[in-house]
């Protein structure tokens, strides 16, 4: 966000046209300037209209597209489970699915972080390109529906993950697949017409993320080092990340995990049989009618996490940003599941007040749980000191980290202080520039 700070063009809303021609406008770090002209965008307008740098502004413009953002996701999410049965809960699961994720502790990384729109946005945009393919059926041969997710494109890459995600929506959905049977010849069929609908989407997303690609600057630089390390290692980020939606604790907004340097290390492993569980889990879910929604849940947790878990080496091998687009996905199979099994048990619950009241008294208590989280990260976020205070308590091992905190106790006057934590940077990151 400094740098954002720092960039003079988004003070200046006649530079529109720059912000899609030129990445360099989007930050005032070269290494930074990313190809992201609907954010730039955003940050101009929101200058404009606080008069300045008012962070409260650019705070409430994050917060308005995430109200949006959930109701879409009601929308969706419902059509999805209706699809598969239609049941009276169904409105009920919908409204938990929505108000856990609305809630969630992790999301509250990305929604404090201005920064993070990016992440925000294109996943609004992304559900916008699913709400209008649901909902207006008679539009669909115009391909409109790819209109919000070309912006989501051109406000962070990860949206060109709608192609594939669509892609299994029509397989598992529309053409009625399961998956565990489509290397059988009676799947070509499907495969064949999923593939021919959503290819305009793979067209449109594909070329796109190249046009993005080609349009980033000469400085820019990922960070990271070793495609292959930082490959073996994502596994296990995967699996760092699935355990976060049960239980967000140790977040940080700066970690200090590195890649590993061992394709047989132990975390590694471990990780390459979570991803290998999770296809099993698909392909099983996929069987039945009912449970769908649990596989293509799963499928979008997986794919929307591709682009920053992959073969791209990133600077942080795992950020706590990067769930907030997987954690549709994830919400909707985790939550699913818990409707399956309730089903099971409908004329038991039904006929119990006991059973309904303990099923309300758990739901709320997990929604306060995770309103009780975000009020603690949110009190982390508050100030530049708490926040990277934060991160050397999480992090002890991030030398940005220690040298940011060393900041702000320079600024307050504690030069002692300050000292002792760039000592501790310069012994972590010596050559951090």
């Amino acid at each position: 966000c400094y740098y954002r700070k720092k960039n003079i063009f988004i003070r200046n809303l006649n530079n529109i046209k720059q912000f899609f021609t030129d990445a360099s406008t989007g930050s005032s770090n070269p290494s930074n300037q990313t190809y992201r002209p609907i954010v730039t965008l955003s940050f101009a307008i929101d200058h404009f209209i606080a008069k300045g740098l008012d962070p409260f502004y650019f705070h409430l413009n994050m917060f308005i597209i995430y109200i949006f953002q959930l109701v879409l996701m009601f929308f969706i999410i419902r059509k999805i489970i209706d699809m598969t049965s239609s049941h009276k809960w169904n409105i009920y699961i919908t409204f938990f699915i929505v108000f856990l994720y609305g809630l969630h502790t992790v999301n509250a990384e990305t929604i404090n972080y201005i920064s993070s729109r990016s992440d925000s946005y294109s996943t609004f945009f992304v559900l916008g390109g699913f709400f209008i393919y649901m909902y207006f059926p008679r539009i669909r041969k115009l391909h409109l529906y790819l209109i919000p997710v070309i912006i989501g494109i051109l406000t962070k890459e990860q949206a060109v993950m709608f192609a594939p995600i669509f892609f299994f929506y029509l397989l598992i959905f529309e053409f009625d697949t399961d998956l565990s049977q489509i290397l059988k010849k009676q799947s070509f069929e499907p495969l064949k017409k999923s593939f021919i609908k959503s290819l305009p989407s793979i067209l449109v997303c594909g070329l796109l993320g190249l046009f993005v690609l080609k349009m980033q600057t000469s400085t820019y630089t990922p960070g990271g080092t070793s495609q292959f390390h930082y490959l073996i290692t994502q596994p296990w980020v995967y699996l760092r990340y699935f355990l976060a939606f049960f239980f967000p604790v140790n977040l940080s907004a700066d970690t200090d995990w590195v890649s590993f340097t061992n394709i047989f290390d132990e975390r590694a492993i471990v990780g390459y049989v979570f991803i290998l569980a999770l296809i099993i889990i698909i392909l099983k879910m996929s069987k039945e009618v009912r449970t769908r929604p649990v596989a293509f849940g799963l499928i979008w947790f997986i794919l929307a996490l591709l682009p920053t878990s992959s073969i791209i080496p990133l600077a942080e091998v795992t950020n706590d940003h990067r769930m907030f687009y997987p954690f549709v996905g994830l919400s909707l199979a985790i939550i699913s599941y818990l409707r399956f099994l309730l089903l099971k048990f409908e004329n038991k619950i039904t006929g119990s007040t006991v059973f309904k009241s303990v099923i309300v008294i758990f739901c709320l208590l997990v929604l306060s749980a995770h309103a009780y989280g975000v009020r603690q990260r949110n009190k982390v976020w508050s100030s530049a000191e708490t926040l990277w205070y934060d991160v050397t308590i999480k992090s002890p091992n991030n030398g940005r980290g220690l040298m940011n905190y060393g900041l702000t106790q320079m600024e307050k006057g504690n030069y002692d202080l300050a000292l002792e934590y760039y000592n501790k940077a310069l012994l972590i990151t010596p050559y951090y520039p």
